[in-house]
């Protein structure tokens, strides 16, 4: 389109198709087509067949085949034979499917507090009698031990885990080997980030819009939460 004026071509050669002019704001195509061949199915493709139920099935915005039958029935001009057999339209098919789904993980730890499992659930729509808003979850990922704690914003995610890590390790006598959490800040600071390099313990992060690659967590989330 150049100066008010447009050309229609073909991608395969180029060739012009139709002209067309803009006139308010609205974009005019003036004749006919120079190949009405390429733009009617019955050249190509004769009533009836595979192919012409799938064009008009995307002309109606991709309607479901029961619907292409009922529009027949109803006597649509011009409307084609639906077959019987039906072939599955692609574009459908992957439209509805927003992402691929995950393997199951059989990965475990060895021993207890090689790896704890972190999550922050919140803000929660109705605040406990101590005006906690938010769940801090640590599970253990041998025994799938958990300990739940009440913070009442997530600022204080960062104290929470220091707590919790002088006092597992006294009370276990082990070490933590490494925690796996999201890409939220109150994992990702500078500040708890110096704090694991400090005392060795490695950092796990699942991609960002994954919270699968964290399901033992997001999975006691959903089981506190049911329960409550």
């Amino acid at each position: 389109m150049f100066d008010g004026k447009l050309e229609v071509r073909k991608a395969s050669d180029h060739s012009l198709v139709m002209r067309g002019i803009e006139e308010e704001r609205l974009l005019k195509l003036k004749g006919s087509s120079a190949h009405a061949q390429h733009f009617s199915y019955n050249a190509h493709h004769e009533e009836g067949t595979l192919p012409s139920s799938l064009l008009w099935h995307a002309r109606f915005g991709h309607l479901n085949y029961d619907s292409l039958h009922l529009l027949k029935k109803n006597g649509v001009a011009g409307f084609p034979t639906i077959p019987r057999k039906l072939k599955q339209c692609d574009a459908c098919i992957l439209g509805k499917h927003s992402k691929q789904s995950f393997h199951d993980s059989h990965s475990r730890a060895h021993r207890k507090l090689e790896l704890i499992h972190l999550d922050l659930c919140g803000l929660m729509p109705v605040p406990s009698t101590n005006g906690n808003k938010y769940i801090m979850t640590f599970i253990d990922d041998y025994t799938r031990m958990c300990w739940v704690y009440l913070l009442k914003n997530k600022y204080n995610a960062f104290q929470t885990f220091k707590n919790f890590h002088k006092w597992i390790e006294n009370d276990a006598q082990s070490h933590i080997g490494s925690i796996c959490t999201d890409n939220g800040k109150e994992y990702t600071s500078n500040e708890f980030e110096n704090y694991l390099h400090q005392h060795g313990i490695k950092h796990q992060t699942t991609a960002p819009y994954n919270p699968q690659q964290n399901g033992v967590a997001k999975r006691m989330n959903r089981t506190i939460l049911n329960m409550v």
